[in-house]
């Protein structure tokens, strides 16, 4: 267990097509800054998100902002492991899933 950690919160890592990693917690998606520990909400640039999330070394929580801006994205995952966005039509109170 680490001293300095906020609290325990599962979380995982999805690669994406580019080849980088998502970071996914609480149905949010957050980029890595640079080569940092520190996270970012993946909607930061388009929707002005201040929500972030830094890890330690061993991949502990040390801080979080968990405030977003919008509700959470649907992604799906393929067998490969690839990640993609999966876009959702609402229509007279019925959800559409495209593929």
């Amino acid at each position: 267990m680490c001293d300095n950690c906020l609290f325990y919160e599962e979380y995982s890592f999805i690669p994406t097509p580019r080849g980088k990693h998502l970071l996914i917690m609480r149905g949010y998606t957050y980029s890595q800054m640079k080569l940092t520990n520190n996270y970012y909400c993946s909607k930061k640039q388009s929707g002005n998100c201040k929500a972030r999330v830094r890890l330690d070394e061993s991949g502990n929580i040390v801080s979080a902002n968990y405030d977003h801006t919008h509700p959470p994205p649907t992604y799906m995952q393929t067998q490969s492991g690839q990640s993609s966005k999966m876009p959702i039509l609402i229509s007279s109170k019925r959800r559409y899933h495209t593929y």
